[in-house]
């Protein structure tokens, strides 16, 4: 689901026609949910070139055990239950069918190819234990404003999550950059890169043949950041650059990233994974670590966000 949201938060601020209304009624996120919402029994699933009406738990459980690891705690794989559910409404809502490419939409695993990922002996364990989180959050789902939010997450966050408006251009409440100490323990956490000036030239396409790279110049500048700490524009030899492009252009995990320019050497020091938007996968399974519900989990994520439950 890491790809091609640029247009999607555009359609986000907009009242979205259609989708189900939700009665308030006093929510508490410590105590049982007194929202409810109309919900869909099925969603339709392009699964290569067939579109597929499936149950919309049974698609769930497949995309839990695709995005998450199964192994993590039983906390952190229901608050991904409810915001794959949560994400799989509104986009059915907006494009009317979804697909299994984590790229456009939401990544998803049949049992089948579960069990050849998992083995067949352990496959039957991690397979109840996704059932078992997306049957206890069964109907659940995250609501603003009486509506399915659009309910973005990411692998790693590295520190602090990002506003939704630094990544994509259009700001939404319940994306706002929130501090995540949880995720450190995450194999994709750090990364380091060292490069020539040459390798940045073939991968920017700028031209650093007439740059005279040496320590205190340097053919690589960061110009501006967050206050979330990720770059949001950098200077290549004489030409400026969005964070999220140069990302795009350098493979880079993350625009959470330190420069050095070493004579004729370049490093980066990049922390995270994912675009940082929403919740932080590796930073639920910290905070399930702690003894956290998975209530307490999507609250401190998607704040001010609702959960509601299927009437």
């Amino acid at each position: 689901m890491l790809r091609a949201i640029g247009s999607i938060l555009i359609c986000c601020l907009v009242v979205l026609i259609g989708v189900p209304a939700v009665l308030v009624r006093g929510f508490n996120w410590e105590e049982e949910s007194k929202l409810t919402y109309s919900g869909q029994q099925t969603v339709d699933v392009k699964i290569g070139s067939k579109l597929q009406k499936m149950p919309i738990d049974e698609y769930i459980k497949g995309v839990v055990a695709a995005e998450m690891p199964a192994d993590f705690k039983l906390e952190a794989l229901k608050a991904q239950a409810v915001a794959a559910r949560t994400y799989a409404l509104y986009q059915q809502e907006r494009k009317g069918s979804l697909t299994t490419d984590f790229q456009t939409d939401q990544a998803w695993l049949s049992k089948e190819e579960l069990r050849k990922r998992w083995g067949f002996f352990q496959s039957f364990k991690l397979w109840r234990k996704v059932s078992q989180a997306v049957e206890e959050t069964k109907g659940e789902v995250l609501v603003y404003g009486g509506k399915p939010i659009f309910a973005a997450y990411h692998s790693t966050c590295g520190g602090h999550t990002e506003d939704s408006k630094v990544v994509w251009g259009s700001s939404l409440p319940y994306l706002q950059s929130v501090s995540c100490k949880y995720c450190r323990e995450s194999p994709r956490y750090r990364q380091e890169l060292d490069f020539s000036a040459h390798d940045l030239s073939v991968a920017t396409g700028v031209d650093l043949s007439a740059q005279v790279v040496s320590t205190g110049s340097g053919a690589l500048a960061i110009i501006k950041k967050s206050k979330a700490g990720r770059v949001e524009r950098v200077r290549v030899g004489e030409r400026e650059l969005l964070g999220t492009d140069f990302r795009k252009m350098l493979g880079l995990r993350s625009t959470n990233f330190q420069v050095q320019n070493k004579g004729t050497r370049i490093k980066l020091t990049v922390v995270g994974n994912g675009h940082g938007v929403g919740m932080c996968q590796y930073g639920c399974q910290g905070l399930a670590e702690e003894g956290k519900t998975y209530r307490q989990i999507l609250s401190h994520y998607y704040q001010g966000a609702k959960l509601a439950t299927e009437e």
